[in-house]
């Protein structure tokens, strides 16, 4: 069955955690893999309505929760994770929407030099964010069953995993190949990493 969220449904949810009246309604333009919604131009509303990535949305809260205090990583508050299924057959986020606009917008209009700046921004970033050490290498969830002792346990069952992804499609042979040349032309670099981190 095809979720479809209606006004009521949506004004369900915000009377239900004390968000007050859906005033306004809009589809995101861009990178949506679930269903999105954006009400009142301040917070996005995400439905897990894919079954793949069981523990993903969980995942997501967990990881802003970790990197709310770090004001160098502009990650959005986290309002309400939501896997009751009370309202709607789904797990939902509610996050508030961050200022700006997606760079592939505007991207081809940068100078180069523009261009390098936003890259070593980004890159400082998602340093701050490998700067937040785990116990374990894989999934931050704890009731996953995806944690190794090593950062080479974890890459060798990713890869595993893109193989036999392959393997399920049509006309992927290429894609096999591909994968198990990078495998085994990088596999050594995976032992540099010793300590776990947030990805």
């Amino acid at each position: 069955m095809e979720f479809r969220f209606t006004w009521e449904v949506l004004q369900q949810i915000w009377d239900t955690h004390g968000l007050g009246t859906v005033q306004t309604v809009a589809c995101p333009r861009w990178g949506s893999m679930n269903q999105t919604v954006i009400v009142n131009r301040s917070h996005l509303v995400r439905f897990k309505v894919r079954p793949k990535g069981a523990y993903r949305f969980l995942t997501e809260h967990k990881a802003c929760v970790m990197l709310a205090d770090r004001k160098s990583v502009p990650s959005p508050e986290i309002v309400v994770f939501d896997d009751t299924f009370g309202i709607v057959p789904y797990e939902y986020l509610i996050m508030v929407c961050l200022p700006g606009l997606p760079l592939p917008i505007f991207w081809q209009q940068f100078r180069d030099l523009e261009k390098r700046e936003i890259g070593v921004t980004v890159g400082s970033a998602l340093a701050e964010i490998h700067s937040v050490k785990l116990e374990v290498y894989g999934d931050i969830v704890a009731a996953s069953p995806h944690h190794f002792d090593s950062w080479h346990e974890y890459v060798e069952d990713y890869w595993l995993h893109c193989v036999s992804m392959a393997q399920s499609m049509s006309d992927t042979l290429h894609i096999i190949e591909s994968v198990e040349k990078i495998y085994s032309e990088y596999n050594s670099l995976v032992d540099w990493v010793r300590e776990p981190s947030l990805l």
